[in-house]
């Protein structure tokens, strides 16, 4: 059974590090105005909020 858990948190810091780019890339588009900077820290912000509910529904699916 370890190697199944060790494949499962490879495949988790892979799709980590997928997202953290993801977030990461619209601050390398140098945002003009103020409302393009809002915009893409509300992007920033939904998908952190998406991966910390993804995150704490398998945590809760783990306990039970």
């Amino acid at each position: 059974m370890r190697p199944v858990k060790r494949r499962i948190s490879e495949s988790y810091s892979r799709r980590d590090s997928d997202l953290r780019e993801k977030i990461q890339s619209p601050i390398a588009r140098k945002p003009k105005t103020l409302l393009q900077k809002d915009f893409l820290a509300m992007q920033k912000v939904w998908r952190m909020l998406q991966e910390g509910t993804i995150k704490w529904i398998g945590e809760i699916g783990r306990q039970y």
